[in-house]
């Protein structure tokens, strides 16, 4: 190891004993301010000290209240929630996810963010807290979480003390001033002060070099040398990677440790090349801990998985795993039985336990499909924030690999980014419109109290955004759509869209091959032609004024809004002329009332948690959801379930006595279908459709068919799959409350 690396040791050893201790002394801060209902913010709490505080708080100030423990979606995940309602008692937790819903009734509930937006409407229904503790209150600024984060501080009742636990936030007073005025009561800020996570960053050249990454704010010379004149590992999961790292990370007494790798096939191929270090399985079954869980989950026994991680000492972990192996595989890492976890950034991201090192082999992730984008600061700080010191007391380890592809600059600037500036999420939407709806009084009077409007921009360019809308307003006399200026940028981004995506079809219609991507493309021309037949636009007399840039004055407003668009968003302006376009659609479905609440449908679109519940309200007000045979009425009723996912399947054969089964069905849905998708249009929308072939999935797996088998046959994972089949037998317990 470089002299220098083993300087850098010892250094952020010292370090890291100073900033070890828990904030243990808030306690009392936090007992003083729970019988004056007063909101707290703690800032600057790692990753690694959130768990130890929580369960600080609640078998502390907390013991013997009733207490809400409210997270992030995507990092509540089985095994945190197990380890939870384990380590709190299984009679005293209750766990609220999609993917175990129990009844909220005992002394604490831990909520995912999903199922408790979706119970806001429900709040007189429920066993309310004496305290709500938010964590990873950080992700309030994530453009998936910080939404909801922010709906359910503005809709839960006031008088209920909430502490939000954040880390690395630049910006704790300006969150505070807003926790006043959206909560309605004092706020009290608990900084605990910024600082740089101690730990020791390095570089693994391709000739096995292992030197200092960073020299200040800069690469290292070497590292910068090696960059620019060495070739990278050529394949970081194959054996010849692998294993030498390995070795080093064991013989530095840095394991267990975190390695990053590109792709989910990435990581199961680096996981298998890992050299055995048992010999024999039963070295390992007759161990007490590894027998117990045996034991406890007998299906586990079965895994293809099990025996060769537990032999090696190493695990993959992504995505496409089952949630039972997933959960395992940070089980048996806290049991000791893993040196090496093999993952994609995001599920990096929702790891509990920690690890001692983290090794980059990729400074990118996937978004589900098969684009890349880079590594984001949100999966950077999640996963250095939990790296711990080893047992001889040494620094946790950040090492990049010198892998092909990889961006070392990009993650340098991630490990040296200050503390994030924390921004409202809040956006457009039809499930925040449904909980301002379901609150007493003005919805109106809940956005003026958001984030985003204390954050508001430049006075003059929302006096800006006004004027432009009410220009287009006026521009556009007896126009078939509603005018609204989003409405009429959202018109003609669909039209063109699906006139491009048509004419593609229409071209490779010519082609001879029936099968891969020209019949699938071939197969959509109908429907999308179709949907450009309902458009309000092809009969109105603005047509070409606005879809063919022939009238200057609307062009010229057009174009300087979307110009300012971005800002426009991040307006109180903004903001309310998109409610104003969404509250209109919710009247026009029936699902808000002319006094601005919500109807009977209203609350059941609330509940679905569905981003776009129309479609859904429509088709089972006509009854076609409705079947004397349940398996198919069901499977029906899953297709409305949103599942990105979806996109990737690349095989429905295997899938055609289910489809043929479910095509009545559908082709009786087609008259609401349509319908809706007609009105939903004036509005700018285009609204889903329900998926065949989700239903047909979804029937094949209630009538006994395996998720591995039909996971194999279809071409995807079975942890696509099972999330499928989890999302929607949530979607129908939500329906049917």
């Amino acid at each position: 190891m470089d002299p220098k690396l083993i300087k850098l040791f010892e250094r952020s050893a010292r370090a890291a004993e100073a900033h070890a201790t828990l904030p243990v002394a808030l306690m009392e801060e936090i007992a003083d301010a729970i019988p004056r209902r007063e909101s707290i913010l703690i800032t600057h709490l790692v990753s690694r000290d959130r768990h130890a505080a929580v369960l600080n708080l609640l078998s502390g100030v907390l013991d013997r209240k009733r207490v809400w423990v409210v997270t992030a979606s995507n990092l509540l995940t089985s095994f945190r929630a197990s380890l939870m309602k384990s380590t709190l008692g299984e009679e005293n937790t209750s766990n609220m996810t999609k993917e175990r819903t129990e009844r909220p009734l005992r002394r604490i509930v831990i909520w995912s963010l999903d199922v408790l937006r979706d119970q806001l409407a429900a709040m007189g229904d429920l066993a309310l807290p004496d305290f709500v503790i938010m964590d990873d209150a950080e992700y309030l600024g994530h453009q998936d979480a910080g939404v909801k984060f922010e709906e359910i501080l503005l809709c839960l009742p006031p008088f209920l003390p909430v502490v939000l636990l954040m880390s690395d936030v630049s910006n704790g007073p300006e969150l505070a001033r807003w926790l006043e005025i959206a909560r309605q009561t004092p706020c009290r800020l608990l900084d605990l002060g910024a600082r740089r996570p101690p730990v020791v960053e390095a570089f693994i050249s391709s000739g096995w070099d292992l030197v200092p990454l960073l020299d200040h704010k800069s690469l290292t010379l070497r590292v910068k040398h090696f960059l620019k004149e060495t070739p990278p590992f050529p394949k970081v999961h194959s054996a010849s990677f692998v294993r030498p790292l390995a070795s080093i990370l064991r013989e530095e007494g840095l394991i267990p440790a975190l390695i990053l790798m590109p792709s989910a096939a990435d990581c199961d191929t680096a996981a298998a090349a890992c050299e055995p270090v048992f010999k024999e399985i039963g070295d390992v079954l007759t161990q007490p801990r590894v027998a117990a869980s045996m034991d406890q989950h007998p299906a586990l026994k079965d895994h293809p998985l099990l025996f060769p991680s537990l032999m090696s000492r190493a695990a993959p972990l992504h995505r496409g795993h089952d949630p039972l192996w997933s959960e395992w595989v940070e089980r048996f890492s806290q049991l000791g039985y893993l040196d090496f976890v093999f993952a994609t950034a995001d599920t990096a991201e929702t790891m509990t336990i920690g690890c001692h090192a983290a090794v980059f082999c990729t400074s990118w992730r996937s978004t589900g499909g098969n684009e890349l984008v880079p590594l984001s600061l949100w999966e950077m700080r999640r996963i250095v924030g939990r790296l711990a010191r080893t047992a001889g007391d040494r620094a946790p380890f950040v090492a990049v690999a010198h892998a092909p592809g990889i961006d070392v600059v990009h993650l340098k600037n991630l490990l040296l980014a200050p503390p994030r500036h924390v921004s409202s999420a809040l956006r457009r939407g039809f499930p925040i419109m449904l909980s301002l709806f379901s609150q007493p009084g003005a919805p109106t009077s809940l956005l003026e109290r958001s984030l985003a409007a204390v954050q508001v921009g430049d006075e003059g360019e929302c006096a800006r955004v006004e004027e432009l809308a009410a220009a287009v307003h006026d521009v556009l006399p007896e126009a078939r759509c509603v005018r609204n200026i989003e409405t009429v940028l959202s018109l003609i981004n669909i039209r063109h869209r699906l006139t491009i995506r048509r004419n593609e079809a229409g071209v490779l219609r010519g082609g001879n091959s029936r099968w891969g991507k020209n019949a699938r493309m071939e197969e959509e021309r109908e429907p999308i032609t179709l949907v450009l037949g309902l458009l309000p636009c092809e009969q109105c007399d603005h047509l070409k004024a606005c879809h063919k840039r022939g009238g200057k004055r609307l062009r010229t407003l057009l174009d300087e809004y979307t110009e300012m668009h971005e800002k426009a968003m991040r307006c109180m302006a903004g903001l309310m002329i998109d409610f104003e376009r969404h509250a209109q659609c919710l009247l026009a479905f029936r699902l808000v009332s002319p006094d601005q609440h919500l109807t009977e449908m209203g609350l059941l679109a609330h509940r679905t948690g569905l981003n776009i519940p129309q479609t859904f309200v429509e088709v089972l007000q006509h009854g076609h959801l409705l079947s004397s045979e349940i398996d198919c009425s069901l499977a029906v009723m899953g297709g409305f379930v949103e599942w990105s996912e979806l996109d990737s399947l690349p095989r429905i054969g295997p899938l055609a006595d289910e489809i043929d089964e479910l095509s009545p069905h559908y082709v009786a849905m087609e008259p609401v279908l349509n319908s809706t998708t007609e009105n939903m249009l004036r509005f700018g929308m285009l609204a889903p459709m329900p998926s065949i072939e989700q239903s047909a999935i979804l029937l094949a797996l209630r009538r006994g068919k395996s998720a591995w088998v039909l996971a194999q046959q279809l071409g995807i994972t079975v942890g696509a799959l099972t999330r499928l089949d989890q999302k929607a037998r949530y979607f129908m317990d939500r329906v049917r409350a």
